[in-house]
């Protein structure tokens, strides 16, 4: 789940420098739109995509508490193996103290089993199925500082895509920004890292020889090519909310005579604010 929302919002974090390093143009769809001053138009001036992202950045992380929707396909075929996993699940969440509590289905190989977590700032709380509670510690390693994402903005600006896969326009109150990459792009710096975690510990699970070995992830990176990337993100005008995401990817690998193929579909639908109160149950506090 945590790697769920981990890839969720570095989509995020890939739109909003791949368009903000890019030259876009700004499409408004409006009728009769009133003729404007210079000094009016000045004040008026439209925002940059990058912009609008940050603004929903700071807008989101003022929120006290948040409920959303997520839907998430994970497809993996190596060739001899072809693994299919998806999950539908409503989260809630809130700040000081922080807790999250999630509750849906997760289906595997085409079983369906029901599916609850937990998550506080120090310990994750999972039940699948029949399952007894099981309890984590969370890795704070991979909550990034600022100075983290300042740095990958840098490097994604030294790899920026081609501006015309970008696109960003306003309608109805929403800011709809959308990014559609080209097949067979070769995967290069932070576009490369934000993949290159989940597909390692693919390759860990299911080996990439005969011998059972994992080749070195440096080894696979000239060997990976994007298949598909399309993501949506829309915002509130007025209070730059988070509305929706969507992040639809796909790779490939040849690595030898076998060509692994890797993708993720994530949606999620933001339902509002949350102010309620969320507790650990009483079995899972002595856990």
């Amino acid at each position: 789940m945590k790697r769920v929302l981990y890839l969720g919002l570095l989509a995020l974090l890939t739109f909003s420098v791949i368009t903000g390093c890019s030259s876009i143009s700004m499409e408004e769809k409006q009728q009769d739109t009133p003729k404007q001053t210079q000094a009016e138009a000045s004040v008026k001036k439209e925002l940059s995509p990058m912009e609008v992202l940050m603004k929903s950045n700071e807008a989101m992380n003022k929120l006290k508490g948040l409920a959303y929707d997520i839907d998430a396909e994970n497809t993996l075929n190596t060739g001899d193996i072809k693994m299919n996993v998806k999950m539908n699940m409503s989260v809630k969440e809130k700040q000081e103290p922080f807790m999250m509590h999630g509750k849906g289905n997760v289906t595997v190989l085409g079983m369906e089993m029901p599916m609850e977590f937990y998550e506080t700032e120090k310990y994750s709380y999972f039940k699948m199925g029949k399952e007894k509670w099981q309890k984590e510690p969370v890795d704070h390693s991979q909550v990034e500082k600022p100075d983290d994402s300042l740095k990958e903005i840098e490097a994604f600006m030294k790899a920026a895509s081609d501006p015309k896969a970008t696109k960003m326009t306003k309608n109805n109150g929403v800011y709809l920004l959308s990014l559609d990459l080209q097949k067979d792009q070769p995967l290069k710096g932070e576009l490369l890292n934000i993949i290159e975690d989940d597909l390692k510990d693919l390759l860990e699970d299911e080996g990439t020889d005969q011998s059972g070995k994992t080749p070195d992830m440096k080894e696979l990176e000239n060997k990976m090519k994007l298949d598909k990337l399309k993501l949506k993100v829309e915002v509130d005008e007025k209070t730059f909310e988070l509305k929706k995401l969507y992040l639809n990817y796909g790779i490939k690998v040849s690595e030898g005579k076998r060509n692994l193929k890797m993708g993720m579909k994530i949606s999620m639908d933001i339902k509002g604010h949350f102010e309620g109160d969320i507790k650990l149950p009483a079995e899972l506090k002595n856990k």
